[in-house]
């Protein structure tokens, strides 16, 4: 998935569409696809018959429906915290994690703890997404967002993962900076030759319109 990522911002105009917005996309998209909405359920026929998977992804759902209803009665603000799992309990079978990147945020931190990882996300997004014709910005892109298709499906809390945010937004802007930097000195510069040859073409011009005499004048001396 990577690879193919990389082949594809090899060209100019896709790097528009794998940008830092498709990637913060793909993680709420996932989110409501799988998690609240369950649309994979009345795609039955690709679930079993194609992946050979069960409707409730390897017990995903029901840990999905413990999670959410301890959250939201319980503790929707500030979450459970790290050491919260012990309500993630399927088949006496314990569970440490929500296989699902928003929903983890969520578990853990609440709604206060979700606003601040996804202002980072949005920050990050917004980053790339400005200097998104970049190949190394593309190439970040293309790299969170494989780590959001595969936190559709797992927790993906790797110190990997927010050094990529914080990577990918101070890339972009110091490559912002040197841009803006790059298109103020030929600004600057710009104008200067026109000035320059502006006053030779005036000196040209009051040349050529000099009386006879004082070009014979001129000449003498």
């Amino acid at each position: 998935m990577l690879v193919f990522g990389v082949l594809l911002i090899q060209c100019r105009n896709i790097r528009r569409f794998l940008n830092g917005y498709a990637t913060l996309s793909i993680s709420i998209t996932g989110f409501i696809f799988f998690v609240v909405l369950r649309l994979h359920e009345h795609f039955s026929f690709v679930v079993t018959e194609l992946l050979h998977k069960s409707l409730s992804l390897s017990e995903r759902t029901p840990m999905w429906d413990l999670a959410l209803n301890a959250l939201l009665r319980d503790r929707p603000i500030i979450g459970f915290g790290a050491t919260g799992y012990d309500q993630l309990v399927v088949n006496n079978v314990q569970y440490y994690g929500t296989h699902n990147m928003c929903l983890e945020v969520f578990f853990i931190g609440g709604i206060l703890g979700a606003a601040c990882f996804f202002l980072l996300l949005f920050s990050c997004a917004r980053a790339l997404y400005s200097e998104r014709n970049n190949l190394c910005v593309a190439f970040i892109s293309v790299v969170l967002g494989s780590y959001c298709i595969i936190g559709c499906m797992e927790s993906i809390f790797e110190p990997s993962f927010y050094f990529l945010l914080l990577f990918g937004i101070f890339i972009s802007f110091k490559i912002s900076n040197q841009r803006k930097a790059n298109e103020s000195f030929a600004s600057t510069r710009q104008p200067k030759s026109r000035l320059r040859s502006d006053e030779l073409s005036g000196r040209q011009t009051k040349t050529r319109h000099l009386p006879t005499d004082r070009r014979f004048i001129q000449r003498i001396s």
